[in-house]
């Protein structure tokens, strides 16, 4: 599908220097759900990188020996996740790399909070197929990868679409509830048809719809930063 509220969504990556709790950020990915690259870095890192997450990643320390360092990769990242809804595989990894290397170099832990509304995908493709348990990444991802930060970002990009149809609907009931859209030309998912493909057209045409009509004292895209946050949080009742 190619719906117009995926614009303001990018996958943010992170590989690190190790595999346990004190890792830093080593690499940078920020793609956006057409799969274009945005930013793209290797992050000149002050701790060790551990052999065992060179195994896994095949980043060694002479490749990161001209990177920028963290603090000016940072500043990257603020720049191109500015007004997005900002997508990761695991909300917790990330924070927790983000706050390790603000320690790192001395700043405050908390820093790492200023992006706002990262959601986690794989915690919202749990919640979408009714599981407790979150999956690793690499349980879901259709082939295997080098871990690398854009090929991680690609497979929490796939996943991602997997939920897509789910989420647009959901947004549409939203939107629904909060406005006065006269949906009657559009026919209802029974008229539809129950495969796939018609369900993906007639999701896109209500979807059109809703993005055709102007929105007064607040931007579409909050809003749909708004509906994102609220269906998370629908999608999370579900499964308590």
């Amino acid at each position: 599908m190619n719906l117009t509220w995926q614009e303001g969504m990018v996958i943010f990556e992170i590989v690190g220097t190790g595999l346990g709790e004190s890792s830093e950020v080593l690499e940078v990915a920020i793609v956006d759900f057409a799969g274009i690259v945005l930013y793209h870095s290797l992050v000149k890192a002050k701790g060790r990188i551990s052999a065992r997450a060179t195994e896994v990643h095949g980043i060694r320390r002479s490749m990161i020996q001209d990177a920028p360092d963290f603090l000016e990769v940072w500043k990257e990242i603020k720049t191109t996740l500015k007004d997005k809804i900002v997508l990761t595989g695991q909300e917790d990894r990330t924070l927790r790399l983000l706050q390790n290397s603000f320690s790192t170099w001395d700043k405050p832990a908390n820093e790492a909070n200023s992006i706002p509304e990262m959601q986690s995908v794989l915690a919202i493709y749990a919640n979408a197929v009714g599981s407790k348990k979150i999956a690793k990444l690499e349980s879901l991802a259709p082939d295997s990868f080098d871990h690398r930060a854009i090929s991680r970002a690609s497979v929490v990009r796939s996943i991602g679409q997997e939920c897509l149809l789910q989420f647009s609907e959901t947004i549409i009931a939203m939107v629904e509830e909060e406005t006065s859209y006269d949906v009657g030309e559009i026919p209802t998912l029974h008229e539809a048809g129950e495969d796939i493909y018609t369900k993906e057209i007639y999701t896109e045409s209500k979807l059109a719809k809703i993005h055709s009509e102007s929105v007064e004292n607040e931007s579409l895209h909050r809003k749909i930063k708004k509906w994102w946050e609220r269906l998370n949080q629908l999608l999370r009742n579900q499964v308590k």
